[in-house]
């Protein structure tokens, strides 16, 4: 009887002692991981950053052709109004 409680003993404690270094690998794993998901967030955070730089700078240029179109566009008014002007008077003076 004495044996199978010395077999047990040992038994338990061989296997309390791969427990316990099963728990320390899985700490150590588990931190490891965190760095991981750290590293990732900050460049994911960089990557936002950029994004919303590039669309800024996009904004601003889809913004810039729009004054430049509405500026030609009132320029052609113009010139077009000029020449109807001039036709008007071409018009009465041959009148």
């Amino acid at each position: 009887m004495e044996q199978v409680y010395a077999f047990a003993l040992g038994a338990f404690l061989v296997i309390s002692i791969v427990n316990f270094i099963n728990g320390i690998k899985l700490s150590i794993n588990v931190d490891n991981m965190k760095n991981d998901i750290n590293g990732i967030q900050l460049e994911l955070d960089d990557l936002l950053e950029e994004l919303d730089d590039k669309s800024e700078m996009l904004d601003r240029r889809v913004d810039q052709e729009i004054d430049r179109t509405d500026k030609a566009i009132d320029n052609l008014h113009e010139r077009l109004d000029d020449a109807a002007d001039n036709c008007d008077k071409l018009y009465k003076l041959k009148k």
